[in-house]
């Protein structure tokens, strides 16, 4: 019975400190229009520049296309800063086109063909070398099946 109540101890801690590998924040808000799914990510990067370990579950259907909106004024990241959209296996389903993106400047990738996703596995909104407590956004517009 001890060890019962020392797994719950654990797990109600967990729950109510988040999770302690998680860096920066990404909240996902999500909205529906039709068939489309939209998964809007507004990420805050630590001190260091970073988001990471804040995975979030999309439905089965074809991502159509991925937009990038950098913050403003002070909130807005530091130049080249890169954006990847893993799985859980830490593949970067944008294949690279996140990288190096503009402080200023929002940007559309479309899929063509689109990206498929079987939702097997959780998506994760990776950001590095955005600069300290900066922000920005990512839209994901997804066709459900």
């Amino acid at each position: 019975m001890t060890m019962i109540k020392s797994l719950l101890v654990f797990v109600l801690l967990l729950i109510l400190t988040g999770s302690v590998t998680a860096a920066g924040t990404a909240p996902v808000t999500t909205q529906y229009v039709g068939s489309i799914t939209v998964y809007t990510i507004n990420w805050t990067a630590t001190a260091g520049g970073a988001v990471s370990a804040n995975p979030f579950d999309v439905k089965v259907g074809h991502v159509i296309d991925v937009k990038f909106v950098p913050g403003t004024g002070g909130d807005a990241p530091d130049a080249d800063y890169d954006v990847t959209l893993v799985d859980e296996d830490g593949i970067d389903l944008l294949n690279g086109t996140g990288a190096n993106l503009s402080a200023s400047a929002p940007l559309l990738v479309v899929f063509d063909p689109l990206l498929l996703h079987d939702s097997r596995q959780n998506f994760d909104v990776v950001v590095a070398n955005a600069g300290n407590a900066n922000k920005g956004t990512v839209i994901i517009r997804a066709l459900e099946l």
